[in-house]
């Protein structure tokens, strides 16, 4: 029996609102570091402002990866090229259905409510739906080694088209 082992990996687009967040960091780090030689209250924005823009850094440049091995997906979260997190795993024994968004397969699936898990790129890319156990939804970029090793694994849930 053969064993397929794949990793995929994905970069978010970068986020304005944290670029836009580390800049609004740094000016209050700085504003707060020359202030704090005349008065210590200054040491507020100087600890918030460094804080701020480190927490911007970290979620600025967000990649997920995606790694496939025996009916098992399993979705990591890398923050700046220096902090993984186990995002989930996921049985796809659990799986009841998974198509490219907008396929006619999902259709029985539209108007149910689910906990969203979106592991996409957000770049335009296409994109892949996932849903398990009547409770998630999960969101993935499209790649088309890793639909194929999902489909052979269970060709009855998963449809490419």
């Amino acid at each position: 029996m053969d064993h397929v082992f794949l990793e995929v990996l994905v970069a978010r687009k970068r986020s304005t609102l944290m670029t836009i967040l580390k800049i609004w960091g740094a000016i209050l780090t700085v504003a707060g570091f020359l202030g704090t030689s005349m008065n210590l209250l200054f040491l507020i924005p100087l600890l918030g402002g460094a804080f701020l823009a480190g927490y911007a850094w970290m979620h600025e440049k967000t990649e997920f990866e995606y790694s496939y091995f025996e009916r098992e997906l399993s979705v990591d979260r890398i923050l700046a090229k220096s902090s993984r997190k186990r995002m989930a795993v996921y049985n796809l024994d659990e799986l009841e259905a998974a198509a490219p968004t907008g396929s006619y397969h999902l259709d029985g699936y539209m108007n149910r409510k689910y906990d969203v898990k979106d592991y996409g790129s957000h770049s335009g890319a296409r994109t892949f739906e996932m849903y398990f156990g009547g409770r998630i939804k999960v969101v993935l970029d499209w790649d088309d080694e890793l639909m194929d090793a999902m489909r052979s694994a269970s060709p009855s849930k998963i449809f490419l088209q």
